[in-house]
């Protein structure tokens, strides 16, 4: 399967907690994306809320 998106969040701030990727928009990863997470980061998948 060919990876079609790569979704990462380089920019580690000590004051953020959240942030949305997509930023805008319906927030659908297409099949075939990967997501990057750092050793110093979570990622927290919510749907429908």
């Amino acid at each position: 399967m060919a990876i079609i998106d790569v979704i990462e969040h380089p920019n580690e701030r000590a004051d953020e907690i959240v942030r949305r990727v997509p930023e805008v928009g319906s927030g659908e990863f297409k099949l075939g994306s990967q997501l990057i997470v750092r050793e110093s980061q979570e990622a927290v998948f919510d749907r429908d809320g």
